[in-house]
């Protein structure tokens, strides 16, 4: 018997062979902070947002607002014209004070409005949840609009403050190399860190991956990142009126940079007195070479291109899951699509990652900038085939005969020591076999050495990247208002087939997510009036009552 599991384009994830694939849509990427503690002038911040629930259009509907630690979407359910559920479906609030928010929603149910008051202690958070569902009443007919009262904030003290002060700034030398590399700096309220691209030497983006400055001064400061971009080597002034966020963001992004110079090949800052941990060049700077034929890297073959992520990509934000170490489980990344390529990616966190955490997750996230720019899907390519060979050798009777099959004799050896029952020894035996093979054959060595301890792991977030690639080439083909799609059932989220038996996908079911905010259940009778498919790895259609033809 085969086991096939939902993989490709859904909330959740089971490992390969069946996918979903639909025109999709762009899905925002935003900044997480880390667990910022709301301070008392934030608790000052009063929202009134006036939405009337009368007359409303019956159905499900989702809003999003920005609350402290970033957006935070609701769905409310509209029944005989009533407002008459709620519920979060994504936040990244500090968990105290969103735990506090959430009897915001009892207010607005029992009351039918959303103009009630905040939850004292926790007030961004429950003003957020109040403006979201004002967003989602709008969809829902509401002709209102929702009313802001502006933020009074008193000016903040520098007092104790040392080492951030206003001024300009040389940014890193004149010659760099390119690649991408993190860095750290002070805020106001703690470390922010940052990722710096550098392409053709100059520096081509700034990402923030993490702070907990207050929102206002922070957005605010984050005017810097533009003064920082283009030629290195000159000075950056700090921003007026959020002097202490922006040098914060200067100094994170000169930490970045400090190893990146072409006279050095190690990570020494210029600062000897504080050397960097965060600084990591990412990526060999060579370009392989290239078959004059097909304009593919020469070692390219058919094993690797079935798994390349093909066609070309429509620039936008989107996401994707992929299945790491944990299944059931399932890894979330978000990723950014420029001119063609993804420019940017990062992996969610909470729910988002559901996979081992610990230095597990950090290895495993090594893998992220070899997965950017013009090389990165062809390194999503070899993520993809190694996890295929490593599936393929950790299920079969005879792993040591599946190498020779697989890799010729040279390998076999390497799993001298295999204890044949798929032990945590056995398993790592098996990834370092099949990596050794991938770094001979693919010129993958660099990346795959990266990711020593948590390979797999960083082959389901590379499968979540190749997901989010295969929705940017999908809506590069088709204009959909579909944003984002999620299985509702079967529960078990595997369907197990006979070869040669009936493929049975009557119990399937899937939540569609609109970009106006409605949502609709579709069943596989509904699936091609909703825009969805149902292929096999090879891209090819399975229809109703198809036969299983052993391909999975």
């Amino acid at each position: 018997m085969k086991t096939t599991g939902f993989k490709g384009v859904l909330s959740f994830i089971v490992a390969a062979a069946v996918t979903v694939a639909m025109a999709y849509s762009a899905v925002s990427v935003v900044e997480k902070n880390n667990a910022a503690k709301e301070k008392a002038a934030k608790e000052a911040q009063a929202i009134g947002s006036e939405v009337s629930t009368d007359g409303l259009k019956d159905g499900e509907y989702e809003g999003t607002a920005t609350g402290y630690g970033g957006p935070l979407t609701v769905r409310i359910t509209v029944k005989g014209g009533k407002l008459t559920d709620i519920k979060v479906v994504s936040q990244t609030e500090t968990p105290e004070y969103f735990n506090r928010a959430k009897a915001v929603i009892g207010k607005i149910l029992s009351s039918g409005n959303v103009n009630v008051d905040s939850v004292s202690g926790a007030t961004i958070s429950s003003n957020a949840i109040k403006k979201a569902v004002a967003d989602a009443l709008q969809k829902a007919g509401s002709k209102q609009q929702a009313k802001v009262t502006p933020v009074k904030k008193d000016a903040r003290s520098a007092k104790g403050r040392k080492g951030n002060a206003a001024g300009s700034f040389a940014i890193a030398s004149a010659n760099l190399n390119d690649g991408v590399y993190t860095g750290s700096g002070q805020g106001f309220n703690g470390p922010i860190r940052v990722r710096v691209t550098v392409s053709g030497g100059n520096i081509t983006s700034v990402d923030i991956l993490s702070h907990s400055d207050d929102a206002p001064f922070f957005n605010r400061a984050k005017a810097v990142i533009g003064r920082l971009l283009g030629s290195p080597g000159k000075s950056v002034d700090t921003v007026s009126g959020a002097t202490y966020s922006s040098r914060g963001i200067i100094d994170a992004v000169r930490n970045a940079l400090a190893g990146a110079g072409k006279s050095s090949v190690t990570n020494a800052s210029s600062n000897p007195s504080n050397p960097s941990q965060d600084n990591k060049p990412s990526t060999d700077n060579t370009t392989p070479a290239v078959n004059p034929e097909t304009g593919e890297p020469t070692y390219v073959d058919a094993a690797l291109r079935k798994h390349y992520p093909g066609d070309k990509l429509k620039d936008g934000e989107y996401t994707g899951i992929g299945i790491g170490y944990l299944n059931p489980g399932g890894i979330k990344t978000y990723v950014t699509v420029k001119d063609g390529e993804i420019s940017s990616l990062r992996v969610g966190i909470g729910e988002d990652y559901r996979d081992d955490m610990g230095p597990f997750r950090s290895k495993a996230e090594k893998v992220l900038p070899f997965l950017q720019g013009k090389e990165g899907r062809w390194n999503i390519a070899k993520m993809g085939l190694y996890r295929e060979y490593f599936e393929a050798i950790r299920k079969s009777s005879d792993p040591k005969a599946k190498v020779k099959e697989l890799f010729g004799d040279k390998y076999v050896s390497m799993l001298n020591g295999l204890s044949g029952k798929n032990t945590e020894s056995d398993l790592t035996l098996m990834s370092r076999t099949v990596k050794a093979y991938m770094s001979d054959r693919y010129e993958g060595k660099k990346m795959f050495d990266s990711v020593t301890g948590a390979t797999v792991s960083a082959s389901g977030i590379s499968a979540a990247t190749k997901e989010a690639s295969n929705k940017s080439a999908h809506d590069q083909k088709t204009n959909s208002d579909v944003k984002e799609v999620a299985i509702i059932s079967p529960k078990t989220k595997t369907v197990e087939v006979n070869t040669g038996s009936t493929v049975d996908f009557s119990e399937l079911k899937a939540k569609v997510v609109k970009k106006d905010g409605t949502v609709t259940e579709a069943s596989w009778d509904e699936f091609a009036a909703n825009g969805l498919s149902i292929t096999d790895e090879d891209g090819n259609a399975i229809e109703k009552r198809q036969r299983s033809q052993g391909l999975w």
